[in-house]
């Protein structure tokens, strides 16, 4: 995944993608995740009877304006890619979040992160342990 971002914005109050977009756009991005690849109508069938086919195809450009998807022909359709596996997309969009709260906020950045240690689930927490250990022991060759 490239350095730019497909993700402008980030709602604190919202979960899951929706922290990083819209509600549509999330769930067509779920959808092209689970699909590895599709068409508009791919997609709205996998998302259900309510789906307005123009609105999902709207959608899904805008998502390609954004760098999230890939389009490319296939006869009178597009298909549609996701840039990244979901992942991927997810670790680096975290990177970059954490590197930015690093980078604008210093001290009070990591001083939130150590208060919200004691809110994480504890599988999380050892995860999280090793990564440092590892970390450390690269640092050390």
């Amino acid at each position: 995944m490239s350095a730019h971002s497909p993700v402008q914005a980030v709602k604190l109050d919202e979960c899951g993608l929706a922290r990083l977009f819209g509600e549509l756009e999330a769930r067509i991005m779920e959808a092209i995740w689970s699909l590895e690849e599709a068409t508009v109508r791919q997609i709205c069938c996998h998302l259900g009877e309510n789906c307005n086919y123009k609105t999902v195809m709207t959608v899904a450009n805008r998502l390609v304006d954004k760098g999230a998807l890939e389009r490319r022909r296939q006869g009178r359709a597009f298909v549609y890619t996701t840039v990244a596996p979901r992942d991927e997309f997810l670790e680096s969009v975290s990177r970059q979040m954490v590197l930015g709260l690093m980078n604008d906020f210093g001290a009070a950045a990591i001083a939130g992160f150590v208060e919200a240690v004691d809110q994480i689930a504890p599988d999380h927490l050892e995860a999280l342990r090793r990564l440092i250990d590892e970390k450390r022991c690269v640092k050390k060759v």
